[in-house]
């Protein structure tokens, strides 16, 4: 769906954040904090320098999501201590280590996911992200 959406809106590639006007056009904001910060937006976000790799991620992160559903989804995850968030990060780490240490791919996979999805639940549980 994203190679559609820039296909037939290729202006979309790089945008500022806060005017979002092309960046190669230069920018009419008057701080330049949307070029400046390096921030960009959600749809340039994956389609962006970076998007080759996160479109993957992102979708593996869904997936494992998804998976874990049953654990209470984000209602679940609000209501960990941040302590309870960082054993669950070291405890997922743990988990990526011994897949990479053994040169199991899949596992990698799953768990390198996982750790990216611990990671936001704490940023979540911290305050972090913004509904």
């Amino acid at each position: 769906m994203i190679d559609e959406v820039l296909e037939s809106n290729p202006e979309f590639r790089h945008m500022c954040t806060v005017c979002h006007c092309p960046i190669s056009d230069g920018c009419d904001c008057e701080d330049r904090s949307g070029i400046e910060t390096g921030s960009i937006s959600g749809l340039n976000a994956l389609t962006g320098k970076y998007g080759d790799v996160l479109r993957p991620f992102i979708q593996r992160m869904e997936t494992e999501l998804h998976a874990n559903a049953g654990k209470g989804d984000r209602p679940g995850w609000l209501s960990m201590t941040k302590d309870q968030g960082m054993l669950e990060i070291y405890y997922h780490t743990a988990k990526l280590q011994k897949a990479v240490k053994d040169g199991d791919i899949e596992l990698v996979r799953e768990h390198a996911a996982d750790v990216a999805n611990m990671a936001m639940m704490m940023l979540d549980v911290c305050g972090g992200l913004v509904d």
